[in-house]
């Protein structure tokens, strides 16, 4: 049996001698395309925006696992069947209080499009991760995979296709509130892109 060769420039791509044909290997496996923004601190004015996959510079992996702004890896398809937001409890060597998690949690809306096509725009408190600590830290639902909500319908995306999300303070509510929410530390906030990853062999 001819062993397949490798065809150079084309990852994930062999031929084999034998049938003279090439054919297209990918590995296929459940993993997150994620990003992560920092917050202000003092009060949070309405309309502050903290954007996510708009700018990768300096990013650690612990940050995001994409390099490129505004798309997921090359030659990466992602079928995409859940959204979650995790408020990260420490920043570098600093504490997030729990009360500027839950705000956050609590006054903050997220929107996310593929493109310009609106896949969900919703509070932010509803998109659980399923990731987190659980007994002294502060997760967002229960840290289990089990118990974040998938999306009705899966999400397909290519690295051709734009990330658009958006982490936003709307402003003060129609209640008697007039004050928004203030911080008193730097939060960061991750975006997790789940579901299926394929990627050519290799790669």
């Amino acid at each position: 049996m001819a062993d397949l060769v490798q065809v150079p420039g084309r990852p994930g791509q062999v031929y084999n001698p034998a049938t003279g044909k090439v054919s297209k290997i990918n590995e296929v496996f459940e993993d997150d395309i994620y990003d992560t923004v920092e917050s202000d601190t003092g009060a949070i004015s309405a309309g502050t925006e903290y954007l996510f996959f708009n700018s990768m510079a300096n990013k650690k992996f612990q940050h995001a696992n994409t390099t490129t702004a505004a798309r997921i890896p090359s030659h990466h398809k992602l079928k995409l069947t859940r959204i979650g937001v995790h408020v990260r409890q420490i920043n570098n060597n600093a504490d997030v209080p729990y009360a500027d998690s839950a705000r956050i949690y609590e006054q903050f809306a997220l929107e996310f499009k593929l493109g310009q096509r609106l896949v969900t725009r919703r509070p932010l408190v509803t998109y659980q991760s399923g990731y987190g600590m659980s007994g002294g830290g502060v997760s967002l639902g229960m840290p289990s995979h089990a118990a974040a909500p998938r999306l009705a319908e899966t999400q397909d995306v290519d690295d051709e296709t734009d990330l658009n999300g958006k982490a936003f303070y709307g402003g003060t509510a129609w209640t008697s509130s007039t004050t928004g929410p203030s911080l008193s530390a730097r939060a960061l906030i991750t975006l997790f892109l789940h579901g299926m990853i394929a990627k050519p062999l290799g790669t």
